[in-house]
């Protein structure tokens, strides 16, 4: 009788961690999706626009476009100020970026090899001068990865010259980079 003792707590403990690391696996998941995402008038945001436009009822699947189907505009990119992340005072935050700019606003987009291994809990994204003035733009969207953040259109980004990786909970620093233009 006393072996059966144990077999229910340690069928619940399985059970949770089971929920758990379920849980974790679908947030991440859900994180990577979010994280990810694209930049409006950038040519895959448009090329997916078009896709979701009216279907092919024709029955045939290779009709040319209509020569009344106006053509589809071209973002206005221009030439990106790019930035290198790096942690300060012993931290670890790393990564590129830039700032983009199209016909829908400027966004900053923090790429791939972006990581930050902090565990503060209220990070942000913010872009700072050399005199330590500060505008936040957005609270991170994850640790790690590729990440857009729209500047609201009343920052003149031109006055700025880093993006700061910022804990606000903790008045805290984690990374800067210095804009490139």
């Amino acid at each position: 009788m006393k072996k059966y003792v144990y077999i229910v707590p340690i069928t619940l403990v399985i059970i949770l961690l089971c929920a758990a690391g379920l849980y974790y696996v679908s947030y991440g998941r859900k994180v990577a999706n979010d994280s990810i995402d694209a930049i409006p008038g950038t040519p895959v945001t448009m090329m997916t626009q078009e896709l979701a436009m009216e279907p092919d009822t024709s029955g045939t699947q290779n009709n040319p476009p209509s020569p009344t189907t106006p053509p589809s505009p071209e973002p206005v990119v221009a030439k990106n100020p790019t930035f290198t992340i790096a942690g300060i005072s012993g931290r670890k935050v790393s990564g590129s970026g830039s700032i983009i700019t199209t016909s829908e606003g400027k966004f900053i987009r923090l790429e791939a090899d972006f990581t930050s291994s902090t565990a503060a809990p209220d990070n942000r994204v913010y872009l700072g001068d050399a005199n330590g003035h500060q505008v936040e733009i957005a609270k991170l969207k994850a640790p790690s990865g590729a990440q857009n953040f729209a500047i609201p259109n009343t920052i003149d980004i031109s006055k700025y010259t880093h993006v700061w990786i910022h804990c606000k909970a903790y008045n805290t620093t984690y990374g800067v980079g210095e804009i490139i233009r």
